[in-house]
């Protein structure tokens, strides 16, 4: 016999005040809470991009650095900057920019010189003519 799945508890309804003057017919209405309506939390919010970044990484390159620069600005000194560097230098090297990929990771190392990215872009760095 399989064990039944007790039912998710149900969001209970909220009563929406009505508005004086309104005559929209919503007096009464049930609004029931979103989590859009939260504002994003600034780590989520920057996990959230970052991912989205990574996702396009192997596929358009050129893309996905843009977001990460995209990213280095709204979040410079994010809890994730770091792993976004590595990704951005990682990216570099895939288009070829090596320069580029050279100094950006040499700043990675400068700025976290006790992180894993920091022994990764190391490695990577190590294959930058």
């Amino acid at each position: 016999m399989v064990p039944s799945r007790a039912a998710p508890p149900e969001v209970p309804a909220v009563e929406a005040p009505a508005l004086e003057g309104a005559s929209s017919g919503l007096a009464g209405a049930h609004v029931v809470p979103s989590e859009a309506a939260a504002p994003e939390d600034p780590l989520a919010r920057e996990m959230r991009l970052l991912n989205l970044a990574n996702a396009m990484h192997d596929g358009d390159p050129r893309e996905a650095l843009a977001r990460y620069d995209v990213l280095a600005r709204e979040f410079p000194h994010g809890q994730m900057a770091a792993e976004r560097e590595f990704l951005a230098v990682s990216a570099l090297r895939t288009l070829g920019r090596d320069d580029e990929a050279r100094s950006r990771g040499e700043r990675l190392i400068a700025q976290f010189p006790t992180s894993p990215y920091a022994s990764r872009t190391r490695r990577l760095l190590d294959t930058v003519r």
